[in-house]
């Protein structure tokens, strides 16, 4: 190259005066690109090209070397591209992950208790003492209130009377039908009246027996709605009592995912009056019967409630996972180059691009789930496709080389 240099070419336009000077070294670096461009078939040529200019006769002195250099970043394209190599795009990589994919739907519901009753009285009577506190769990048939049994412990002491007197009465026809000394209709009469006083009896002490209220099941006892010597009509509520551990809660799903829906799945609550806490459960019950207007069907899920924090007619916003895959491979969002004929993704592989065609299934933010096309490890451009096409070869924006 300095032989280049010495070439009385270089040399043609050198004078004395400052503007021949900056005349000469403008020719110069012209002649300088037509005869470094003439040896590009050289690779090794560029390098020199920026030492030369250091060791020019006093003419070329007045180049600065920040020409020189700018001159060798414009010509060392020119030198690779002369050698058929190309450098690599700059793109964006990812890496295709595997984990699970849950195919959930959200939907909102209400929290209902497992049981729940309205404490009510079947007899009319004046509430003679209560036996449980408000909020107190209770087992079931523990005894809750007592009405007074005065009056139908009265009624019950004249139907006994009424019952030993028919018994009487048939042990004598008995005897008396042994002798032949009555008819036989005459014992019949005797026998009808014993067992119609014992009816009589029974029912007495069936009703005194509604006189004293209990617990049809384990729960918690409700607010009091009567006090202590209050008249209370039949039917009248006392107090309410709920059954809170389990607790249900029940949803209304659109007709679309009926044909994913089947008792078991798996479901989370999430409560918003509780801080946002959520809480696991399952799917235990399908209404049969869809809704005409709102094209819904009801479902029934049961969630484990040990602490009671759950209380029913809460607010719930509701996952019911449909299906769930494992081994599900996902890739970022960005990565996909949809087109009409289908969507597509550049796979790198050996620092070079190839496009593949891939199918997609569930979507979280910012990453999609690939069902075929890739494998888990492969490595994909999330950035940069429209600079590249498929064989280009690319390298990771991040890294100095080919990925």
């Amino acid at each position: 190259m300095q032989m280049l240099f010495r070439d009385s070419r270089f040399f043609a336009g050198r004078g004395t005066s400052g503007a021949t000077s900056m005349t000469t070294g403008a020719s110069t670096l012209g002649r300088m690109g037509s005869i470094v461009t003439g040896y590009r078939s050289k690779a090794a040529i560029w390098p020199y090209a920026v030492a030369a200019p250091f060791s020019l006769p006093s003419p070329f002195m007045r180049i600065r070397p920040v020409h020189c250099f700018a001159l060798a970043f414009l010509l060392a394209p020119g030198a690779l591209l002369a050698q058929g190599q190309r450098p690599p795009t700059v793109v964006e990589l990812a890496t295709a992950q595997t984990r699970p994919a849950l195919d959930t739907v959200q939907l909102t519901g209400s929290l209902r208790a497992n049981e729940q009753v309205a404490i009510t009285p079947e007899l009319p009577g004046r509430i003679r003492q209560v036996h449980a506190e408000e909020g107190q769990a209770v087992a079931a048939g523990a005894l809750l209130f007592t009405l007074d049994p005065a009056l139908l412990g009265a009624e019950r002491d004249e139907r006994e009377a009424a019952f030993q007197l028919a018994e009487r009465n048939f042990q004598r026809a008995k005897e008396l039908l042994a002798k032949k000394l009555i008819a036989q209709s005459d014992y019949d009469q005797a026998k009808s009246n014993l067992e119609v006083s014992r009816a009589a009896l029974q029912s007495i002490r069936v009703r005194l027996g509604k006189l004293e209220i209990r617990a049809p099941f384990a729960g918690i006892m409700g607010l009091r709605e009567v006090s202590v010597g209050e008249y209370v009509e039949a039917g009248r509520r006392l107090t309410r009592l709920a059954q809170l551990d389990p607790i249900k809660l029940d949803v209304l799903v659109p007709e679309r995912n009926l044909p994913s829906l089947r008792p078991g799945l798996p479901i989370t609550a999430q409560i918003d009056a509780l801080g946002g806490a959520r809480f696991s459960g399952e799917l235990v019950a399908i209404d049969p019967v869809v809704d005409s207007v709102s094209r819904t069907v009801a479902v029934r899920a049961r969630l484990p409630n040990p602490q009671r924090q759950l209380k029913p007619g809460m607010f719930a916003r509701v996952a019911i996972e449909l299906q769930r895959r494992e081994q599900a491979i996902w890739i970022p969002e960005q990565a996909l180059v949809p087109e009409p004929g289908g969507t597509y993704v550049y796979r790198v592989v050996d620092g070079n691009a190839e496009r593949v065609e891939v199918s997609t299934g569930m979507r979280s933010p910012g990453e999609v789930e690939v069902t075929s096309g890739l494998s888990s490890g492969d490595v994909v451009v999330s950035a940069g496709q429209m600079k590249i096409s498929a064989g280009s070869a690319v390298r990771a924006a991040d890294s100095g080389g080919a990925p």
